[in-house]
């Protein structure tokens, strides 16, 4: 099955480039596409949170992004200082900024990052396919596909904002949300607790014959 990956047919972008690019082609989140010299496709679909603002979803990418623009930003500004001061100092300050932008983008995107839900499939193009990796292959391309097909009609005017919402949200609830981590200082203590609970065997008093 073909997705049609373009975006929708009528845009009302407006503004600054840069806002028009934290906004990016899809409210509902993005779909990706990777492929490898090792002949592996990797496929993965990002829902957000539905009802959230266009402000929250900014916040969101700026976060999700932070990995590679976090990098851009630390070699620029160490290529600027580079030649001003120290290399050493460079690096510090550059990795300081670097840090303290992430620190923000993390504060900036509050609850609603908990709430991104993420579909990934590996797929093997040598035609060695098991029936499982097929299925979640053919779930995130129906999904997907459902996802820009809900844009497409909101852009032509077949459906409201609300319809479009609801699409989203019923995708959204497809898939499941991640597990939380327990914390080892959880674990740690949960461990103690269960060893404190655990009877102690009982000796048995043999008298000498």
């Amino acid at each position: 099955m073909n997705i049609d990956l373009a975006p929708p047919a009528a845009t009302s972008w407006v503004g600054p480039r840069r806002i028009r690019l934290l906004d990016g082609d899809r409210s509902w989140g993005s779909t990706n596409t990777w492929c490898s010299r090792h002949g592996t496709i990797r496929r993965r679909l990002v829902v957000f949170p539905p009802g959230i603002s266009a402000t929250e979803r900014r916040c969101l990418r700026l976060w999700r992004g932070w990995p590679l623009w976090g990098s851009a930003l630390w070699l620029t500004v160490e290529l600027i200082l580079s030649n001003q001061i120290a290399p050493v100092l460079a690096i510090i300050i550059c990795t300081i900024l670097v840090v303290l932008a992430g620190i923000a983008t993390f504060i900036r995107a509050g609850e609603a990052r908990r709430g991104v839900r993420t579909q990934d499939v590996l797929v093997v193009s040598d035609g060695l396919v098991d029936l499982d990796t097929m299925l979640e292959n053919a779930e995130i391309t129906r999904q997907t596909q459902t996802l820009i097909d809900a844009d497409n009609q909101l852009a032509a005017g077949q459906i409201n904002a609300i319809e479009h919402e609801t699409i989203w949200s019923t995708i959204y609830h497809q898939i499941p949300a991640a597990k939380p981590s327990i914390p080892d200082t959880q674990r740690v203590r949960s461990s103690a607790g269960t060893a404190q609970r655990r009877p102690t065997p009982r000796t048995r008093n043999v008298l000498p014959h």
